[in-house]
């Protein structure tokens, strides 16, 4: 996909729980206090991984029939050759369009959600050095979340026309994190279906609403600034987010995190787990005692828990407490017993593990006995998962 464009792929039947991308974006924040030694970051999230999560199937041939789709090629955007693997976007014929997915990586709390509220102001200005039209609205809405990442990608989608006015300006402040909104989602579990990753507790509404009663515990805010006028100047800024178009664009190159040098000499053994931990019979106590304090501990969905340590790697145990799957994060420096890293090419997981079976060569996962690979729109790894 380096050359940016879409590849078509059949139907993926992956596990659900685990479909969340794995590219990462130089945006950092400290934690409070309690922890200072961790951070809360944002990625930009690869376009063909994103519009994938909303397909039927995960399947990429039926792209053309979304309404994004739709909706990106009646504005001149062709979401199957974009310029940028990371953000469409175009300005022409007196409309602006664009769309980019974000994530989280590495945020830990007490609870696998998180809250994200937002208050938009826009503003027209109907003439040149004429006071401008404002307008400013509140939107509050929830996240799954695994391993510290969001369970389906976060998109940012606007297509606004400039008609007769001079300019028009867009800005959104987001504030993103823990906490709780009283009466409507509290409480250390997912507060919502098991198979819901996502719940909009309040649209876009100039009433203020349940914007004023998100309590946060820990958060961390970004803003995205879109601005665009009558004589075709724009910009879509965010520099949370590496993003300043039409000036720059993300690369992937930009995208790789840094490697967590505690997690290198970790070998993955499909079907068993680790040195000194095994699935079916490993213990959060024995995971304790060989990898330190979890960074989280979370229940997830029917009474499993999720334990994520600080050698990048995040276990599920089941009721019973006993080590179901071995999940990495995208820093992980380890490695399977046959080589394979995270970041390494498709064409190297097949050179040394053979070819999966029954499965498509394009397909975003391919299934081993006993572990999983999870590719990006590069082609590269972006998860590992090893299962009993």
């Amino acid at each position: 996909m380096t050359d940016g464009r879409l590849r078509r792929t059949g139907p993926a039947r992956e596990t659900t729980i685990l479909t969340v991308t794995a590219l990462l974006l130089v945006s950092y924040a400290q934690l409070d206090a309690k922890d200072q030694s961790l951070v809360m970051e944002l990625r930009l999230v690869p376009l063909v991984d994103g519009l994938r999560e909303t397909l039927p199937e995960h399947n990429l041939n039926r792209l053309s029939e979304s309404s994004i789709y739709k909706r990106a090629k009646a504005a001149g955007v062709d979401l199957e050759k974009p310029d940028n693997p990371f953000i469409a976007h175009r300005y022409g014929d007196g409309r602006l369009f664009y769309l980019f997915y974000k994530s989280t990586e590495e945020w830990f709390g007490d609870r696998p959600y998180v809250i994200q509220r937002i208050r938009k102001t826009e503003r027209t200005w109907p003439t040149k050095g004429a006071q401008p039209e404002t307008k400013v609205t509140y939107l509050v809405e929830v996240f799954a979340t695994l391993a510290g990442a969001l369970m389906k990608a976060d998109r940012h989608y606007g297509s606004f026309g400039i008609y007769e006015n001079h300019k028009h300006e867009v800005v959104k402040e987001y504030e993103i994190g823990f906490g709780e909104v009283p009466g409507h989602c509290e409480g250390t579990a997912w507060p919502y279906p098991a198979k819901s990753y996502f719940k909009a507790l309040q649209p876009y509404q100039a009433d203020v609403g349940l914007y004023d009663k998100v309590r946060f515990s820990r958060k961390r805010d970004w803003l995205l600034h879109v601005s665009f006028d009558k004589s075709g100047t724009y910009l879509i800024r965010s520099r949370e987010l590496g993003i300043d178009v039409p000036k720059s664009l993300p690369a992937e190159a930009d995208t790789r995190p840094k490697p967590n040098a505690a997690s290198k000499d970790i070998v993955l053994e499909p079907g068993r787990g680790f040195a000194g931990f095994t699935l079916g019979d490993g213990t959060p106590k024995v995971l304790r005692r060989l990898l330190g304090k979890p960074l989280e501990h979370v229940t997830v969905g029917r009474q499993h828990q999720n334990i994520s340590v600080a050698t990048a790697l995040t276990v599920n145990f089941n009721s019973l407490g006993v080590a179901n799957t071995v999940i990495t994060r995208p820093s992980f420096a380890g490695r399977t017993s046959k080589g394979t890293r995270l970041w390494d090419h498709r064409a190297d997981v097949m050179k040394a593990h053979g070819v999966p079976r029954k499965q498509m060569a394009d397909a975003s996962v391919w299934k081993y006995d006993g572990i999983f690979f999870f590719f990006d729109g590069f082609d590269r790894v972006r998860r590992i998962v090893v299962c009993r």
